[in-house]
């Protein structure tokens, strides 16, 4: 079930850090794509602006339509955006966070993030023990029922993304994957967010002791 604490997968998560100073270049340095060290900046140029405008036409036009099945099945759960993101780092956590660690991770207070739990574990989509080392410390773990709240929201997602790749033409299929292919290889940090199918991951049945997403009531502290 567990992954690394990717960006889970998630529509939810960016990066930051880039350096803001170019890397020293050489002119014996190959003119070809990806030479360059994973990660390193580029002054900006018109051929990399142009770029970056035409990824997000791209990109934009992606997530609008594969983030519609995800907003439709966000609206069936009721769930509130904190909610979401706390499934999230959970689901991508390599082991069961404590309340404090994860309030740390989504910039959250420590009261905001139990009282969050609290709610989340009342409609059974978490699991709140006791850490074996320090009674004191709370962890938490997801239920099957919370499991798949990322689950299907990445299943809308892949969905959205596999539509668009349906509706281009063979050629334009090809042109992108032979872009796309180099890339990915050139850098593993990305290649490591493909799903593990190309198809969307099969339901899984839902604990008795959950209540599913048509019934189940969110308490009046934590309703948006």
């Amino acid at each position: 079930m567990q992954s690394t604490s990717q960006a889970p997968d998630t529509p939810f998560t960016t990066t930051s850090g880039a350096a803001d100073t170019p890397p020293a270049t050489s002119s014996d340095a190959p003119d070809t794509p990806f030479a360059t060290a994973s990660g390193s900046p580029h002054t900006s140029s018109p051929a990399r602006d142009e770029l970056a405008t035409d990824l997000y036409a791209l990109a934009s036009h992606i997530m609008r339509n594969s983030h519609k099945g995800a907003f439709e099945t966000i609206a069936e759960l009721d769930l509130s955006f904190s909610q979401i993101k706390t499934l999230y780092a959970i689901y991508s956590s390599e082991q069961e966070p404590c309340l404090k660690a994860l309030a740390e991770a989504l910039g959250m207070t420590v009261a905001t993030m139990s009282r969050t739990v609290d709610a989340l574990v009342e409609r059974g989509f978490i699991d709140r023990t006791e850490d074996p080392d320090d009674r004191r410390m709370k962890r938490v773990a997801l239920t099957e029922a919370g499991r798949q709240v990322p689950v299907e929201l990445n299943r809308s997602r892949l969905l959205g993304i596999q539509e668009f790749a349906q509706s281009i033409s063979d050629r334009e299929a090809e042109l992108l994957g032979a872009a796309l292919r180099p890339l990915l290889a050139a850098h593993p940090d990305i290649a490591a967010h493909r799903p593990a199918s190309p198809q969307a991951p099969a339901n899984a049945q839902t604990p008795a002791n959950a209540q599913t997403p048509a019934n189940a009531p969110i308490p009046e502290k934590e309703k948006r």
